[in-house]
């Protein structure tokens, strides 16, 4: 049973539910009972995820043997037995290489280290292209888990680099830098842009400009403020006045309607705002981040995995899609790491436990004859959601770093089958 412990989540806590308690309380509300059932099962017992290379092992080496030099895996349908491929353009483009180091950081395993850099032989190139918003993805998903576990300053130079291309997207009016092209004297903005400042403080705090973490910093900020509404939910895409800097107006490209929560921008929004929180300790990030969770966990299915768009009406036509899942995931996980009140990061903890859990089976889970390791992810255009049963790099990525991030087991763990699943028992 010991190569069972690589990784695990663990769900109990020195502090337990009274008995017949319906839930937490968070925020003044109310959890899911579902949610605050997964804090505490029984006495002793904690959840065990297995370990990555289990569920990642034959997938990463499958796809570093079957991608052409110079392509990336960024989409496998159905019944695919290898990932449709793009150039290191793609926004995707990093999230193989950024597995397959996050393997090597997390294992010191030397064959993930060169399945990395056997295929990752032309994004370097992508950290002096100023067009892109996405360089946070392309390039910090790989290189900061290269960074730290190599030392090779190569890395800290193609990063810093990178954030010198995505900071020209700064725009003084708004304090934001902007996403997508917009007509003259707009600024436009997604709530994907989260993501990508944790490239701007990372240089910043690694020899790169002050302005670099200022620039960011302003860019939060000012989307904690702009993209959540008073419910808690979050918008897709903001529309800024170039010089004036105000908010004239939000939309939705990827959700069900432009009044409508897309799960995995609700997703974006909560993970960003907390890995920036990290870099700043500004408060109104961590307040934002809590509201935007607890509306997340509010409207989740029994299973924990979110329908594509979570205030979708009634009777729509709403997929689950695991991409958003393993993404808030990872949020959750950092939140319940950095919330300082140890309920809600109990409540944080559980509500990661109960997605990742359910991502690791049927009929999330990829078959083994597909490339991925989670089907099911959905994109959407606005109001309709498409490829369906999809699945994308990211969604692999994130699940990785949530599983990842789960809490370990102390040495005063033994290892043991519980009913129907495998559980850790204290001795």
């Amino acid at each position: 049973m010991g190569g069972l412990c690589t990784t695990l989540d663990v769900v109990t806590r020195s502090r337990r539910l009274p008995a017949g308690a319906l839930g937490l309380v968070l925020l003044g509300l109310p959890v899911l009972a579902s949610v605050a059932a997964d804090a505490a099962p029984a006495a002793g017992l904690v959840r065990v995820l297995p370990p990555t290379e289990a569920v990642f092992g034959d997938k990463l080496r499958h796809a570093a043997a079957t991608t052409s030099a110079g392509t990336f895996p960024v989409e496998a349908r159905p019944g695919a037995t290898t990932w449709t491929t793009a150039g290191a353009w793609h926004w995707a483009a990093g999230f193989v290489p950024g597995q397959l180091w996050e393997m090597y950081r997390s294992t010191r395993d030397p064959q993930w280290r060169r399945l990395a850099e056997t295929i990752d032989t032309t994004l370097p190139r992508e950290a002096r292209d100023t067009r892109p918003h996405d360089l946070g993805f392309m390039l910090a998903s790989p290189y900061v888990p290269a960074y730290a576990s190599t030392g090779d300053v190569m890395y800290a130079d193609l990063l810093r680099t990178g954030a010198r291309s995505l900071d020209t997207h700064w725009r003084a009016g708004p304090g934001v830098l902007w996403s997508w092209p917009a007509a003259p004297g707009r600024v436009q903005v997604v709530v994907d842009s989260l993501m990508n400042m944790e490239l701007l403080f990372w240089a910043a705090e690694h020899g790169g400009s002050a302005t670099l973490r200022a620039h960011a910093r302003s860019h939060v900020l000012r989307l904690a403020r702009d993209a959540m509404r008073p419910d808690g939910s979050t918008v897709h895409v903001l529309d800024y006045d170039e010089v004036s800097g105000q908010l004239l107006g939000t939309h939705t490209a990827q959700g069900f309607s432009d009044d409508s929560a897309w799960a995995r921008g609700q997703a974006w929004f909560v993970t960003g705002l907390i890995q920036a929180y990290a870099h700043t300790h500004d408060r109104a990030l961590l307040d934002a981040a809590r509201a935007a969770a607890r509306y997340y966990i509010d409207h989740l299915p029994a299973d924990g995995v979110p329908y594509w768009d979570l205030s979708a009406p009634a009777g729509t036509a709403t997929p689950r899609d695991t991409a958003a899942g393993a993404v808030a995931a990872y949020g959750l996980r950092l939140l319940a790491q950095t919330d300082p009140s140890p309920d809600l990061a109990m409540a944080w903890r559980a509500a990661a436990s109960r997605t990742v859990l359910a991502l690791l089976k049927p009929p999330y889970l990829a078959p083994a004859s597909h490339p991925a390791v989670l089907t099911h992810a959905a994109h959407g255009q606005k109001g309709v959601a498409m490829q369906e049963e999809t699945s994308f790099p990211y969604a692999d990525y994130y699940l990785l770093k949530s599983m990842l991030a789960a809490p370990r087991l102390t040495p005063s763990y033994r290892w043991g089958r519980g009913t129907g699943s495998l559980d850790a028992v204290r001795r």
